[in-house]
Order: structure tokens, then sequence, then C-alpha cells
């Protein structure tokens, strides 16, 4: 094959068995980290798992048919314009002759009709292009804040593993898209539904600046976004037991964390709030005083932890009346404060801010050692001697914002109404508190007829012994009233009975 540049050599294949009669092998059988093959759902998902991805014991394998063949690629075709990886045409088959025989054919078809590889100049329009500059415009105007934007930059960085995006807006085809979707069902529904939100405002964008024609997003017959094979998370709430043994371990331990973790669960307010807070925010002039909550711990587009100008929502700002445990965090806080150029009430030693990680980190050490939600995980390690492995390490289950729900369900559990909670919380709009805390609120009020059967019983039982003890004493002054007559008629013949 003279003037070709190319390559051939043996290569593994495996190909998923439809129904498979073998048992699980061993090694899967005893592979602690089944969440990175998604617990074996495909091949491209068990291909993140090193020990399948390189196993070679096609006896035992109960997934996968593995076999030899013939790679040939052809060499020196270039490179993409969009992802600048060198343009490489590659064919499989049983021998050696068999592939070189298909990269014989295709270098003649080369070059006849040219190499059919659409490159895409990486200035036209795209899906990517588009979405980046609808983020940059949003973090401007400060209709995104810096956490938010990270946020959906990463969205659009998953996005961009799919060739498609690259390419024109106007050449992206409905079939394209929903397969995209369909892999990504692996994904948690939040996680679906930001990538789903960036393709979608990239497509209706791209509909107003008249790039396309027509929103295949938005027509009769329009890409609906699939749900996630993962199920939701359930909101998680400390019980009332629980609560009590962590408050109480930590009115007995000491750690600099207390204060505005207790805060957080005494008032629903987000830990980016608690640690946002100054000392002029605190009011002491009514009752046993006021937290006027005006803005939360941020970051900025680049990550730096800053105080924010704002709350998270427009609705976040709000002022939270002090009960008596809000009130006597806030005077050990107010002790404890740490000298600080804006008077914030929580800051570190060295004056610099608490990052929401590091609150999440300590409070996981707190609920560990207290022996709330305590389970055991396989933690990477490296050291001299073994390298990388995996030790057991114990933690606890839990997150800062379970402090939160916590809250929000001893209130429920109180019988506060649910518009109440919603001011509270400083949710915008009252569907928000309902489709968090719905579930939670329904169990209660469908539990308060308990309420209601015990105090009829209370109200009958009392009845009962009033009416009771009325007829006793009708039936005292009957029987009198029956022995007076029978005394009257015993008089006048000569006999008297003694009452």
């Amino acid at each position: 094959m003279e003037g070709i540049h190319y390559s051939i050599h043996k290569r593994e294949r495996k190909k998923l068995i439809k129904n498979p009669r073998k048992p699980m092998c061993f090694t899967c059988e005893q592979c602690n980290h089944k969440n990175l093959c998604l617990n074996r759902r495909n091949k491209e998902t068990m291909d993140r798992c090193s020990k399948c991805r390189n196993c070679r014991n096609a006896e035992s394998c109960d997934k996968f048919k593995i076999y030899e063949e013939y790679e040939g690629n052809l060499l020196k075709l270039g490179k993409n314009a969009n992802t600048g990886r060198t343009i490489r045409q590659s064919f499989g088959g049983k021998s050696r002759e068999e592939v070189r025989e298909k990269l014989e054919k295709q270098f003649v078809k080369n070059k006849e009709q040219g190499i059919k590889e659409t490159i895409y100049q990486p200035n036209e329009r795209s899906i990517i292009v588009i979405a980046t500059e609808l983020e940059e415009k949003k973090y401007k105007n400060s209709d995104t804040k810096g956490p938010g934007y990270i946020r959906n930059m990463q969205s659009i960085k998953a996005c961009s593993a799919y060739n498609f995006t690259l390419k024109p807006i106007q050449n992206v085809t409905k079939t394209e898209i929903e397969r995209f979707l369909e892999s990504e069902r692996v994904k948690s529904n939040s996680t679906l539904d930001k990538e789903y939100r960036i393709i979608k405002k990239a497509f209706d964008e791209a509909y107003r600046r008249k790039y396309i024609k027509e929103n295949i997003l938005l027509d009769y017959d329009f890409i609906k976004k699939p749900k996630s094979y993962k199920e939701d998370k359930d909101v998680v709430a400390f019980t009332r037991k629980e609560e009590y043994i962590l408050v109480k371990y930590m009115k007995e331990h000491y750690s600099p964390y207390n204060n505005m973790l207790l805060l957080a669960l005494f008032t629903g307010m987000r830990i980016g709030e608690v640690l946002a807070l100054n000392i002029n925010d605190i009011n002491f002039d009514e009752g046993l005083g006021t937290i006027s909550v005006s803005k939360t711990m941020t970051k900025d587009k680049n990550g730096k932890v800053i105080v924010g100008k704002t709350t998270k929502t427009k609705n976040g700002k709000r002022v939270l009346d002090l009960i008596t445990t809000s009130r006597e965090v806030i005077d050990n806080a107010i002790k404890e404060m740490n000298s600080n150029k804006n008077n914030l009430l929580f800051v570190r030693k060295d004056g610099k801010f608490y990052s929401n990680s590091q609150i999440n980190g300590a409070f996981k050490r707190i609920c560990k050692n207290a022996g709330l939600k305590v389970i055991t995980v396989k933690h990477k390690k490296q050291s001299k001697n073994k390298g990388i492995h995996f030790v057991n390490e114990k933690t606890s289950d839990v997150n800062v914002h379970m402090l939160r729900h916590t809250f929000a369900t001893r209130c429920i559990e109180a019988g506060v109404p649910m518009e109440v909670i919603q001011k509270i919380l400083g949710h915008a709009n009252i569907q928000t508190t309902i489709n968090i805390y719905g579930d939670i609120f329904d169990y209660y009020q469908r539990h308060q007829i308990n309420n209601y059967s015990e105090y009829m019983a209370k109200v009958n039982e009392k009845y009962n012994k009033e009416f009771n003890n009325i007829n006793d004493e009708n039936a005292e002054i009957s029987n009198k009233n029956d022995i007076e007559q029978l005394n009257k008629n015993n008089i006048e013949k000569g006999l008297e009975i003694s009452l």
C-alpha cells in the first residue's frame, strides 16, 4: 500500500450480552465502587471502571462477549478544527487482509470524494458558543451570581463532550438531541434539567436571532426532557431524638462551628446567610430581638468567596424574630466574635471568610463524633509503601442544609401554617415550600385527626362524668322521695323507716 499512511493492530472487543445466563462475575461482585459504572448499566458506563475496562477474563464475564479482532487506521488526514484532535478513519475485521482491503478502498474513496468529516470553524454559532454568550451576559447584568454562573458553565462544559453541540446550531438534528438526552439519563434529574435548559435556551436565542428557521425544541413534535434513571432524593431532616442528641453534644463539646450551626438549626437560615451576618443585622429593641437577613456568603465567577450584596433570592430578604434558643446562640456568638473589618459574626481567626464546604466538612465530623447517621466509606489514599490504595473510613451521611430542613419539619410538627413557614424560610412563593415540604405537611395534616379524636374523647369523658353524677343524684332524690312517701303511708299504719 504505497503512499498510504496506516496502522493495523490487534484489539480486544467487548460486545454486550443481551440475556446473560452466567452469575455475576467475582470481580464485579466484590467491587465497592458500583457507582462508577452506575451498577453495570451499559458498556459506556462500565468502561469508567478500570477493573472492568482492563478485565481479560472472557470465561467468567457475565456481561460481555470478549473477543479479539484486527483494527486498521488511516493516518495523517489532518486535524479536526472543532476539537484539535487528529482525524482518523478506522476499520475492523477478522484478519489483517480484510482490514488492509478496507483501508485501500477508503483511501481511493478519499482521493475521489475527499474526507467526509465535517469541520466547523470555532467562531460559528454552535450551541456551546450561544450558551456561553448568554451566561456571560447574565453574569454581567447580575441576573446570575457567582455560584450560578460556575454551575451553568460546568453544565455547558459537560454538553461540549458531545460533538453536535460544537457544530452550527442550524445543522443540529432532532435525533442528535434525543440521543444526547437519553444517554444523560444516568445522571440525576437536577443535572438533566440544567443540561436540557442550556440547550433549550440556546435554541430559543438562535431562533430569536434568526440563525434557525424553526425551533425543534418548541415545534408541535417538540423534544420532551426525559426523566432520570435515578430516583430524586427525599428531603432529609433530623428526627426529634437526633436533634436533641446533636444539640446536647454541641453544648458539651466546644467547636468554633457550634454557634453558626445552631443558629441555622434554630432559625431555618441558609448557612450562607448565617455566615454573612454582621453585628448591625442584630436588633435587641423588640422582645428577645430580631435578625435582619439581607445578604449571603457567595462566590464570584472565579470561585473566590465573597460577601454578596443581596440574598440568594429576592424574597430571601426578611426579618426573623429571635426565640429563647436562638437568642442564647446570638449572645454566645457575639462573645466569641473574632475582630474583623466587616464586623461579621462568624469569621476565622485570621479574618478570612468561612466557605460552605469548610462548614459542611466540620458538620460531618461533629455528627460522626455524636454518633449521628454514621456510615463507612472507601477513601482513596496514597503512600510511599502501598502507592494509591483505598481504606475504610467512618463519616456521617449529613449536610448543613439538613439543619434548615429540620427547622421546617419542627415548624410543621408544631402546626405552623405553610404560608408562615414560606415567609420564615424566604421562599419566593408558597409553591416552592409545598414542593419541598408538602409530603411532610400532608403527613402531619392527616394526623391532625388524631388531635380531634383525643379532644372529643376528653369532652365526652367530661360530660359522661357530669351526666352520670346528675343521674346518680336524680336516682338518690327519687329514692328519697319514694321513702318519704312510704313513711307517710307507714305513719298512718304506725310504722316509720329511718333514712
